[in-house]
């Protein structure tokens, strides 16, 4: 199976490339960590807006999230090894770097896809879809270089095999143009489709680990995200003074946003929460129990 997987491409990587190239693919690989791409997400999910001006709410994150969620139930699914070699062992690197590198440089849990691979896929190649920075062909190109670049030090890194990063990026590319097919397509605003869709595949997720106490955390806060918003848009629509629906809309969007941001990231970030810093407001050690690797 390994040899199907590319193991004589990996070989070859290794073979060339020094050891210190690895440190340097350390950092590289944050590209597509769990904890940069919610903040891209969260990033987009406040620079959107629709042709009036107005915040389009948090659907970019519940993209971002639902490709997590579907990346979940695909490892569980496959449960497929991680390669056996690695450019430089944690026992090789400077002394002063090792623990540094040993928690962004390396990886544990299943490998089959790349989490790297197909979360940038799904974060990039949203931006290049829908922000209005350059021309559409600029940012495609910029999105699949950064892509490439991240795929590449996962291979460089040794925790990933080649057909690991494939199938990442075809499966990332699938979700993304199906999402963005149907958010385009029904009169549902963004947010609940794509909340929608996110919780749909937390539950397929929750199914496929025989019901992993992570995989039923996110399946939970997706939904209750979802249902948040559902009764706010609701409320919003019985109000009759525009004045006050519009400066209700301003404070309550943020706040579901932020509170929905803090409670999945506690789940999605169990490993990178203490690197980043970004989720220790209280609630994310009570929750950091993942038993799947989002890597």
């Amino acid at each position: 199976m390994s040899l199907v997987r590319g193991t004589t491409v990996l070989e070859g990587i290794h073979d060339v490339l020094p050891e210190w190239a690895a440190l340097c693919m350390a950092v590289v690989t944050q590209l597509g960590d769990v904890w940069f791409l919610l903040l891209v997400a969260i990033g987009a999910s406040w620079a959107l807006e629709d042709e009036r001006g107005r915040k389009q709410g948090p659907w970019p994150l519940a993209v971002v999230v639902g490709g997590l969620a579907l990346l979940s139930a695909l490892k569980y699914a496959f449960a497929m090894p991680r390669p056996e070699t690695v450019l430089m062992p944690v026992e090789n690197a400077p002394e002063a770097l090792r623990p540094w590198y040993s928690n962004l440089g390396t990886a544990a849990g299943y490998g089959f896809p790349s989490g790297h691979a197909l979360g940038s896929t799904v974060t990039f190649g949203l931006l290049a879809a829908v922000l209005d920075v350059g021309t559409r062909r600029q940012r495609i190109a910029v999105a699949a270089a950064i892509v490439g670049l991240v795929s590449f030090s996962r291979l460089v890194l040794g925790v990933h095999y080649p057909i690991d990063i494939v199938a990442g990026v075809l499966v990332g590319l699938a979700y993304l143009g199906a999402t963005l097919w149907l958010v385009e397509r029904t009169s549902v605003d963004r947010t609940t489709v794509t909340l929608a869709i996110a919780s749909g595949l937390a539950l397929v997720a929750a199914v496929v680990s025989d019901g992993s106490g992570s995989m039923l955390q996110l399946l939970a806060l997706t939904a209750g995200a979802l249902v948040v918003w559902v009764v706010r848009n609701r409320r919003e629509e019985t109000r009759s003074d525009r004045r006050v629906r519009v400066a209700r809309a301003k404070i309550r969007g943020p706040v579901v946003a932020a509170v929905a941001v803090v409670a999945v990231g506690a789940i999605l970030l169990d490993y990178a929460a203490t690197r980043s810093g970004l989720f220790g407001l209280g609630v994310a050690p009570s929750l950091l129990s993942s038993d799947v690797s989002f890597a």
